[in-house]
């Protein structure tokens, strides 16, 4: 099993979608990990240090492990299938242990507000861990200034709203 940093989030040069790259913390390969909107926004916030006016899932999570003496011990992400990453988060109650399944983008944004070591088995690293220069090759691969500020710019203006189910009717909260 090898540790992992947050290395960035960015955008995907083609398809505008968000990116989370991890670096080995004793190495110098890279894991990319296509993430959704919301998940990169709260790892960005985890990662700056900003919270929110009001606390978003996450650090409720974060804050009820906390009130119920629960620890989060280690995020592993553990399998990559049909191109899909899965992730497990380990907890301790005392002196019980648990696993949960996660998505792996939900596990890091837990791990990031609870200072949780993130992992990688060594079979998952061998398929989607690349060397760094590999990143940085060719122009397709660069993601350049004005992607990172427009990137910024989203995270800045995002908005709740932004992530309504346009099927479901607006209404008062419950």
């Amino acid at each position: 099993m090898f540790e992992l940093k947050v290395k960035a989030v960015g955008l995907h040069s083609e398809n505008r979608t968000p990116v989370l790259l991890l670096r080995e913390k004793s190495g110098s390969r890279i894991l990319p990990l296509g993430i959704g909107r919301a998940e990169a926004q709260a790892i960005v916030l985890a990662i700056q240090g900003s919270p929110p006016p009001r606390p978003i899932s996450y650090d409720l999570m974060s804050n009820m492990l906390g009130k119920m003496r629960i620890t989060t011990e280690r995020v592993v992400i553990v399998e990559l299938r049909e191109c899909i990453f899965y992730a497990e988060i380990e907890f301790r109650d005392g002196k019980k242990m648990m696993t949960i399944d996660s998505r792996p983008s939900d596990a890091i944004a837990l791990a990031l507000r609870t200072e949780t070591p993130i992992y990688i088995t060594e079979d998952v690293a061998q398929q989607a861990m690349v060397e760094r220069e590999m990143l940085r090759g060719g122009e397709k691969n660069r993601v350049d200034e004005e992607e990172r500020e427009q990137f910024r710019e989203f995270l800045d203006n995002i908005r709740p709203e932004d992530f309504a189910d346009p099927d479901e009717p607006e209404g008062e909260d419950e």
